[in-house]
């Protein structure tokens, strides 16, 4: 679909992984009509993808290429790419490719960056992220949106850094009260509704803050490929640690203010559970983790969930409902977070009787399914040192 626009400057805006939402349309016209023309391509449609998230991996950069190259053909105007989550990747890879097409060329202005998830592979948890090659292979300017309601937040500053390797200059904004993919979701919140409708001006802001740094740019050179991304199995078990050293010191306090640290708890199996009010697959968990401990307790399983980046007022007025048995701690800064290398919400650790990290599962769980407690059992049966 094309929204023409009056100014100079067109808007290529890339679908997420997820594709093309409903939601897009009034952002597309109401760019238009602050003169900033604006193309977006279906491409899940053009090439017969089902949405997910590595639908995007099947369409090639050259896509992209033609796709700018048209654009500036049919209108002569200065290209910026629009690009959110995964789909970040195929926005950087595709300026590349118009980059080594025309080595001398300016058409091509930058990228604008909703919450981009550049991992090789998700992280699990205790491992260290891993970023795709494109990262450290842009030299784009960049605006990246940022949602603080995302686990993400906490690692923006590595990301920036990958991205400056290339010669990128990155500009970087905040958005308060909002969760990725909030402009884009069925399901938002007056919040998230709120910040949708600031977000025509707030691009076209960041087309006036990055046309300072546009120029003329070779492309950077590539890096060597790391592991290509980890296929999706499905499968839901926990996953065999793979973090490196100790296992990272746990001292938060919980919602009265009372201390707790993993050692204390030595002896015992714990499950360490990092998460927000805001991550529906958390949040979706915690009843399971009540039956959980209600049932293992008494044989030696303790539950340490730890809220981040939220105040206990918040915290407190919202587990209530759930008459959690286990403590809810406080991680309000993110150094815990840091400390466990936790990269998304939910993140889950399994932590033994000797105080040695044995499992990590990046995403949300029935904790009482037969699967998971079998996995469970070998470690409740080993005695305490």
């Amino acid at each position: 679909a094309v929204q023409p626009g009056e100014g100079r400057l067109l808007i290529l805006w890339l679908p997420s992984e997820r594709g093309l939402s409903p939601r897009q349309q009034p952002t597309a016209e109401a760019l238009a009509a602050l003169g900033l023309e604006v193309w977006t391509p279906d491409l899940h449609g053009a090439f017969f993808l089902p949405p997910g998230r590595s639908s995007l991996e099947a369409v090639s950069p050259e896509v992209v290429r033609q796709l700018i190259e048209a654009a500036q053909a049919r209108t002569g105007k200065g290209v910026y790419l629009l690009a959110a989550g995964h789909s970040a990747a195929l926005a950087l890879t595709g300026a590349r490719a118009w980059q080594l097409a025309h080595p001398d060329g300016l058409g091509l202005h930058g990228a604008i960056l909703l919450h981009p998830n550049l991992y090789a592979a998700t992280p699990q948890g205790g491992s260290a992220a891993a970023y795709l090659p494109i990262a450290s292979a842009s030299n784009l300017p960049l605006y990246i949106f940022q949602p603080l309601l995302s686990a993400s937040r906490w690692h923006l500053r590595a990301l920036v850094q990958a991205l400056e390797q290339g010669g990128s200059r990155v500009i970087t904004h905040a958005l308060e009260g909002v969760s990725d993919g909030f402009n884009v979701r069925p399901d938002f919140d007056p919040a998230e509704e709120a910040t949708t409708r600031r977000l025509p001006r707030l691009i076209q802001q960041a087309t006036w803050l990055l046309e300072d740094y546009v120029e003329p740019a070779q492309a950077a050179p590539l890096p060597d490929e790391p592991a290509r991304k980890e296929a999706s199995t499905g499968a839901r078990l926990l996953k065999p640690y793979r973090g490196e050293g100790p296992t990272p010191a746990l001292s938060l306090s919980d919602l009265d203010g009372a201390a707790h640290t993993l050692a204390e708890l030595r002896g015992q199996v714990v499950l360490v559970n990092f998460w927000a009010t805001w991550c529906p697959p958390c949040v979706k968990e915690l009843p399971s983790l009540q039956r959980l401990h209600g049932q293992l307790r008494e044989r030696g399983l303790a539950i340490l969930a730890v809220d981040v980046g939220e105040p206990a007022s918040e915290v407190r007025s919202f587990v209530a409902p759930f008459g959690l048995g286990f403590p809810v701690l406080l991680d309000e800064q993110g150094a815990a977070l840091d400390r466990w290398r936790v990269h998304a919400f939910p993140t889950n650790f399994i932590v033994d009787r000797t105080g040695t990290i044995r499992y990590a599962f990046f995403g949300a769980l029935e904790w009482d399914a037969p699967e998971v407690l079998a996995a469970l059992e070998p470690l409740l049966e080993e005695s305490a040192p």
